[in-house]
C-alpha cells in the first residue's frame, strides 16, 4: 500500500511531490561510461562526503559499513575537493539537473532500491490557509 493510499485511509492528503535518487560521481576515465552500478562496488573505497546531507548519510554509512568517509561540512570547500580529489562522490538529482555539476567527473546512477526516495508534501484533510493552498497547488 502506497503512501497516498495509507494516508489517504487516515485523514490526511499526501501527494508525490519528487523522485531523488543517488548517484555516484567518479573521475572521469578515457572513456566516459554511464552504466548503473550498485553501492557494494564501492565496498573499500573512500569517499568525499558532505556532511550535511540528511538522511543519504545514513544510507551510504549502513550500505558501505567497510567504506572510509571523509566529511566536510562547507559546501564550498567541499564543491573544491570534489574537483581536485580522486575519491568519489554523491550527488542527487538536484544539481545533477545542471549542465555540468562535477567537473571532470561521470555521475553513474546507482541501481539499489534504496538508493532512490520519493518526496511527498502531506496535510491533514482539514487543512485550511498555506497548508491547503499549497496541497491544492502541487495536486494540480
Amino acid at each position: 500500500m502506497s503512501l497516498v493510499q495509507r494516508c489517504s485511509a487516515k485523514l490526511l492528503l499526501a501527494h508525490e511531490v519528487a523522485e531523488q535518487p543517488l548517484h555516484r560521481a567518479e573521475v572521469k576515465v578515457v572513456e566516459d561510461r554511464r552504466e548503473a552500478r550498485v553501492l557494494k562496488r564501492g565496498e573499500r573505497s573512500t569517499f568525499l562526503i558532505l556532511t550535511g546531507i540528511g538522511f543519504w548519510r545514513e544510507l551510504v554509512e549502513h550500505a558501505l559499513p567497510h567504506a572510509t568517509f571523509a566529511g566536510q561540512d562547507d559546501r564550498m570547500v567541499f564543491t573544491q575537493l570534489a574537483r581536485t580529489t580522486p575519491h568519489c562522490t554523491f550527488v542527487t538529482d538536484a544539481p545533477y539537473m545542471e549542465n555540468n555539476p562535477v567537473p571532470g567527473r561521470t555521475v553513474v546512477p546507482l541501481e539499489d532500491s534504496e538508493a532512490h526516495v520519493t518526496f511527498y508534501l502531506v496535510a491533514r484533510a482539514n487543512a485550511t490557509g498555506l497548508a491547503a493552498g499549497l496541497f491544492d497547488w502541487c495536486a494540480k
